[in-house]
């Protein structure tokens, strides 16, 4: 089975993860703020 359609049958597609970077699950601590982000493009982004 394709991977896609077994994810969207599953409903992973919905669960919300990522930011309008990436689409992943998971977050990063920046040391230099020790502040969680989706990733390092919203951490920058944040800082502006």
């Amino acid at each position: 089975m394709d991977m896609e359609l077994d994810a969207a049958r599953h409903g992973f597609a919905k669960m919300g993860f990522g930011c309008k970077h990436y689409r992943r699950r998971c977050r990063i601590r920046a040391p230099c703020c020790n502040d969680v982000f989706h990733c390092r493009h919203c951490h920058n982004d944040s800082t502006v």
